[in-house]
Order: structure tokens, then C-alpha cells, then sequence
């Protein structure tokens, strides 16, 4: 049996560049093996493939083989005046980049490849070397070990010798050109290994993937065999995502002069809005990349989550729609521009970040002309080059941040989320419009929330002497609230079957905890009551462990499980609030008193208050149908107000405390 060399998921009615590739490959894949017919084994060719749960999700091509008595003779010596050992060639995994471009619009510097788009040049080694550690975080997640893999760049429209001219240090640079064979895969394998561990024995060189068990081909074809799809609420998301008439406000925005602002309250669909403005603009005619800023981690992790399953490019060479967390976007800026920025493990970050973020703002403003902003724009190490910027829950943004994203993309390229009076970071209400001209659209009508969940919250803002309404929505009828004493496998039960009834899964079972319900040592932290939940046949992904910061859940059988204080910008079909009235208690002894922004006539403790009840009314307004508050203490002043309510309004309200 020969080498035999398969494109995996292969269609052949599909015309799409990375089909072609995937075609152009075999076939010289197959003239090479030819020659060595005593050659034996399997190679496989992927394309178009995505990595759920990963920051870089797009790979073109992905190259994998595992072959037996195929050897390069004479080919590589580890010293220039050693002599040359044959090469065996056993495993291997290539993750390729695709780039059409012309030679003219490729250039090298520093042993780093770029391509031109839309006039700028775009560094596409940084791009392939992230693809190669995301596609081993993904291969490691499913497998527990990680493979060798080498990233390549494939110019499909440069002859090899005009890409060796291009080169600054000959075949240094993970580039291949037009035409390849195993032998430029190969040389190209060994550049990138280190060379201490790269080492003859036997008479010869190896390449293989050290795979820790010899079972790399077949988890492998595990890994890819299912292409998941988005089902349930994932797919209804989507659906209203990505529909051609979109909300009107959206289609009339007069973003060409003017900072647009969306405002409302929690739930009335202010972020969705963003995405699906941003969703708009990033199309393959007008080549608009669109980022979103928002402080929330785990909202990163939810909207990176839906964007894997939208046909959208993540590329730096490309339009896109990508999401970046806040705190990321301007560390990376004054890394750039004040050589220097502080570490988010430090102890005392946050007041270092606020003190770096006024030096970087003060900088920006005294220093960076518009040349220079255009210059900084250009350099794509600094990631700043996009069209557009979305701000999330804009309201809680500082007036340095506010500045610097001002100065270096404008109003007339900035849209922004208001949530009015909801706070996580400051307390302190940014006014985004100040001397600006803006075009603003104000939603009040609940796009969440079912009608008895909506009118449940607002039934809770005022028993708390909040200034807090939203409208309800007539076209979503229904919702319940249960507030019970202890969660247990019953109980979930009962919101499982809900899920299942309604074309969701365990993803939309969303569980909120306060932060005494976690456990913290030097290396992680977790969820305490981890194992008794799985026990019960929970399954979760427990998103206070900081492991997992950044991914999201890529089995729908996971329910997901949070802090409160990362919840803001989270759905889910159902959620769980545990431990309710250890929220209250959490946050009124964080409270730190601020009379320059108070209000007039409010005592402390009405301040106090106003910041506590405002803040619980985050994870209130998560749930779309189902709202379940677990108390661990019925008789503390939250479970009283919410016993009267529940009394009040016991059609849709079931108070189930023992």
C-alpha cells in the first residue's frame, strides 16, 4: 500500500479558495509520494476549519500524515560543516495560511512576513504563529497532550524563485511558494523545532509529532470528523443576528458625522444591537473590520462563542467582526506608545492601570498628530487598525479611555452601548455626547425578558426605592420566578426538561454565584460545591476558575456557572441566582462611599443602598423565561422583599422556601 493523501469533508461542487488549495496540495502531495512507492501510510488535508473556543479560530488547511519508509537522503546537517544525515519522515501537522496576494504586495522585515490590504500592511506571521498555538490549545483540550505543529504561510500566486527573493534570510521565514513538495515541508519542519531536541539516533534525523502514545492520527480524525452547528437558542441568536432587515435605528444611522449612541437599561438589547451593527458594516464589499470593546471576560467568551458559528474572517488582512476585552486593547496601547504598562497579576493593578491609562490619555493627546495616528494605524503589532469601534456599557468607561479612543479613531467611527445607571467599574456616569455632535437611539422596551420577568424586576427596583423601568414586551409573553431555599438535582431537573421543551440545551442553564461560593489556592479557583454538582449530574463549565478565562463551553451539554460580578452582558434561557442574599451582603461591604458624585439630600446610607440594589438588578435581568433565586437566608431584608412580592404576584412568582 502506497502513501495514500485524502481531503477530509471534501465537496466536490465546493469552489472556495480553500477547496482549490486543498486540491493543489493533493496533487503534489501525490507526485511526490509516487516516487517513493515503498512509502506507506495515511495523510489527510482539512480546510476551512474553525476552532471552537479559541481566541484565533480560522485555519485554511491543516496537514497531517502519519507514513512509514519514507526517508530524505543526505538532507540535513546540524552544523555547516558536519555531514548530512538522511531524514525520516513519520508524522507530522502543518497548519497553512492561504495568501493570493501578487509579489508586490508582499514584503519582509525583521524575518516577519506582510501583505497589503486596503492600503496597509499586515503582519501575517504573527497571524500564522497564533493559528499554530490555538490549534494546539484545541487539539490539547480534546486529547490531554499537545503535538508538534509548524506553521506555514502558502503564496499561491508567487513563483518560488521570486518569493526567495523576497525573503530577507533564504527559507528562514515560514513561507511557501506557488509550488512545494514534501522535502520544502519538511526543511521547513526543522527550522521550527528546537534544535537541542532535534537530534540524530539510529543513522538518521526523525520528523515526527511526539504524540505520547502513538495515537496522534486517530484522535485526529476524532477531533474533525463533526463540525458543529449552532442548535436551539445559539441558532435563534444567530438567525436574528445576521437577518437582512435589521432594526431600523440601525439602518438609518447617520454614523458618517456623528458618535452614535444606543442607551437603555439591562435587557433591552443594547449589546445585540452593537453586534448586529458591527455585523453590518464588516461585509466583503466595503472590507470594514469592526471591533468590540466591553470590560466583561466572560461576555468576550459568549460573543466569541456566537461568532465561530457566523461565516465572518478573523484575519488581519480581512474584514472582520472581533471582540477584544477593554483592559487587553489599551495595555497593548501603552506597551506601544509609553514602552511600559503594568501586569494584570500584580496585587494592586487597577490602581496602576488608572494611573497608566491618564499618562497614556495625556500622551495621546499632547503628543500623537494625526500623522502619527496614522502611522500607528499601520503598524499592525500595535492591533489597532480597525474602521469601527463598539463600546460596551459605555456608561462605566473613564474620561481618559474615552479621550484616547476619540483622538485615534474619531466619533463619526465609534458606537456606543449606554446602560445608564448600571456600574461595575466606577460608579461614575460617562457622558459620551459631551461637546460632540451624536445620533442616539434610546431603547426601553424589554428585548430579553419574557413579559412576567420584566414586570417581576421592575416589581424589585421599586420595593428597593429605585428609579428603574423597563417596558414590557407584548411580544414575549410568559416567564416565572422561583425563589426556593436549596438547589438540588430535582430542581434541575425541572429547568433541563424546560430547555428541552423549548429547543435549548444546558449551555442556556445559566448559574450565578457570589464570591464566597468560591474556592481560591495559588494556581486556580473553582465553583466549592464543583463536585456535589456533579454528583447531582450537573456537568459545568465553571467559568470563576481562571483557566478558563478567555474560552467558552464547546459542549452544549455544559451548563455555565460565573461570579455575579462577571455577568453583566450575559443570557441564558434559564439562570440560577445562588446564593442571592450573599450578593447583597458582598456588595454593601465592598461599598466605599463617594459624596462627589452623589446625589443632593442623600445620606450615606442611601447611597449605599441605591449602589447595592442597583447592582443586584445585574444578574436579575439575565434570564429570558426562567429566573430561579436561591436564598440561603429567607428571613435577610432581600428575602423579605422578595417574600411580599412573590405574594403579591403569585400567578408567575413561586416562593417554595421550607
Amino acid at each position: 500500500m502506497a502513501v495514500k493523501v485524502s481531503i477530509l469533508i471534501h465537496n466536490e461542487d465546493d469552489n472556495s479558495p480553500e477547496s482549490k488549495a486543498a486540491r493543489e496540495l493533493k496533487e503534489m502531495l501525490d507526485n511526490d509520494f509516487s516516487k517513493c512507492p515503498s512509502a506507506k501510510g495515511n495523510v489527510n488535508i482539512g480546510y476551512s476549519l474553525t476552532l471552537s473556543g479559541q481566541k484565533v479560530r480560522d485555519i485554511d488547511l491543516l496537514l497531517f500524515g502519519e507514513i512509514s519508509g519514507y526517508a530524505l537522503k543526505s538532507f540535513y546537517a546540524s552544523e555547516d560543516d558536519a555531514s548530512k544525515k538522511d531524514v525520516s519522515v513519520e508524522s507530522f501537522c502543518y497548519v497553512i495560511e492561504l495568501k493570493d496576494h501578487t509579489e508586490d504586495k508582499v514584503m519582509s522585515a525583521d524575518t516577519h512576513l506582510y501583505v497589503n490590504y486596503k492600503g496597509s500592511w499586515k503582519d501575517v506571521s504573527d497571524q500564522s504563529e497564533a493559528q499554530k498555538y490555538s490549534f494546539m490549545n484545541y487539539f490539547s483540550n480534546a486529547n490531554g497532550y499537545k503535538p508538534f505543529v509548524c506553521n506555514l504561510i502558502w503564496f499561491r500566486q508567487i513563483y518560488p524563485e521570486k518569493l526567495k527573493n523576497l525573503l530577507v534570510k533564504g527559507n528562514a521565514i515560514n513561507a511557501l511558494p506557488s509550488e512545494f513538495g514534501v522535502a520544502d515541508l519538511v526543511r521547513h519542519n526543522i527550522s521550527q523545532l528546537n534544535a537541542g531536541k532535534f537530534k540524530p539516533y539510529g543513522g538518521m534525523y526523525h520528523i515526527n509529532v511526539n504524540s505520547q502514545g502513538g495515537s496522534f492520527m486517530s484522535d485526529m480524525q476524532e477531533l474533525l470528523k463533526v463540525r458543529r452547528v449552532a442548535v436551539g437558542l445559539t441558532r435563534k441568536k444567530l438567525e436574528a443576528l445576521t437577518q437582512e432587515t435589521v432594526d431600523n435605528s440601525i439602518s438609518n444611522m447617520e454614523s458618517k458625522d456623528k458618535l452614535t449612541i444606543f442607551s437603555g437599561r439591562a435587557g433591552t438589547g443594547k449589546t445585540f444591537y452593537l453586534l448586529q451593527t458591527a455585523l453590518k458594516l464588516a461585509n466583503a464589499e466595503d472590507g470594514n473590520r469592526c471591533l468590540l470593546l466591553t470590560y466583561n471576560q466572560a461576555l468576550v467568551s459568549d460573543i466569541r462563542r456566537l461568532l465561530h458559528f457566523i461565516d465572518i474572517p478573523d484575519k488581519v488582512d480581512s474584514y472582520t467582526v472581533q471582540v477584544q476585552p477593554l483592559h487587553d486593547f489599551f495595555l497593548n496601547l501603552m506597551r506601544i506608545l509609553l514602552g511600559d504598562c503594568p501586569a494584570m497579576d500584580e496585587p494592586d493593578y487597577f490602581y496602576k492601570y488608572q494611573a497608566y491609562i491618564k499618562k497614556l490619555a495625556s500622551y495621546v493627546n499632547g503628543s500623537l498628530s494625526d500623522n502619527d495616528v496614522t502611522y500607528l494605524k499601520e503598524m499592525e503589532q500595535t492591533a489597532i487598525d480597525w474602521d469601527y469601534i463598539f463600546v460596551d456599557e459605555a456608561q462605566d468607561w473613564s474620561d481618559a479611555e474615552k479621550m484616547i479612543l476619540l483622538k485615534i479613531y474619531g466619533p463619526q467611527s465609534i458606537v456606543v452601548a449606554d446602560g445608564i445607571d448600571q456600574f461595575i467599574r466606577s460608579g461614575v456616569k460617562q457622558h459620551w455626547d459631551r461637546n460632540l455632535s451624536s445620533f442616539s437611539v434610546n431603547k426601553t422596551m424589554g428585548m430579553r425578558q419574557k413579559a412576567n420577568l420584566v414586570s417581576f424586576v421592575n416589581s424589585f427596583a421599586m420595593a428597593c426605592g429605585l428609579k428603574w423601568e423597563v417596558k414590557v414586551n407584548k411580544k414575549l409573553l410568559g416567564g416565572k420566578v422561583r425563589i426556593i431555599h436549596k438547589y438540588d438535582k430535582d430542581e434541575h431537573a425541572k429547568l433541563v426538561e424546560n430547555c428541552k421543551n423549548n429547543a435549548c440545551d444546558n449551555y442556556d442553564i445559566l448559574f450565578l454565584v457570589p464570591p464566597k461560593m468560591v474556592n481560591h489556592n495559588e494556581d486556580e479557583s473553582h465553583f466549592y460545591k464543583l463536585d456535589e454538582f456533579s454528583e447531582m449530574g450537573i456537568d459545568l463549565f465553571d467559568g470563576t476558575n481562571p483557566v478558563l478565562r478567555g474560552q467558552y463551553p464547546t459542549s452544549v451539554e455544559q451548563c455555565r456557572l460565573y461570579q455575579y460580578d462577571s455577568c453583566r452582558g450575559l443570557e441564558g434561557w434559564c439562570t440560577v441566582c445562588l446564593g442571592f442574599d450573599e450578593l447583597i451582603e458582598y456588595k454593601g461591604n465592598i461599598y466605599r462611599d463617594d459624596q462627589q458624585n452623589s446625589l443632593a439630600l442623600e445620606s450615606p446610607e442611601d447611597r449605599k443602598h441605591r449602589f447595592v440594589y442597583l447592582w443586584s438588578l445585574m444578574p436579575l435581568t439575565r434570564p429570558m423565561d426562567t429566573l430561579v433565586i436561591v436564598l440561603d437566608n429567607p428571613q435577610s431584608d432581600v428575602g423579605l422583599i422578595l417574600k411580599d412580592i412573590a405574594d403579591k404576584n403569585s400567578d408567575f412568582v413561586e416562593w417554595d422556601v421550607d
